[in-house]
């Protein structure tokens, strides 16, 4: 969970959020899962799935720009909590 991006008025709850967000999908979600997915955080850029805060998703760097381009449905706008 990479904080650092993260404006202070978010950052006091942002990481707790994130992994209030994976707890919930670990049980179950909204129940339209066919899986069960289990996550175990870890501090390491190469991770399977990398959660951070983007302020606008139309200013991010390119590698992040052609993954949003395979996203259905797109996602767009600001403020939006991205997993990748």
């Amino acid at each position: 969970i990479d904080d650092k991006d993260t404006p202070e008025h978010y950052s006091p709850t942002y990481r707790e959020q994130v992994e209030i967000a994976l707890d919930y999908w670990e049980k179950g979600g909204n129940g339209a899962l066919s899986y069960q997915p289990e996550f175990k955080i870890i501090d390491n850029p190469d991770a399977d799935i990398n959660v951070r805060w983007v302020e606008n998703l139309e200013k991010v760097e390119e590698p992040v720009k052609e993954w949003l381009d395979t996203v259905d449905p797109p996602l767009s706008g600001t403020n939006t909590c991205m997993l990748k």
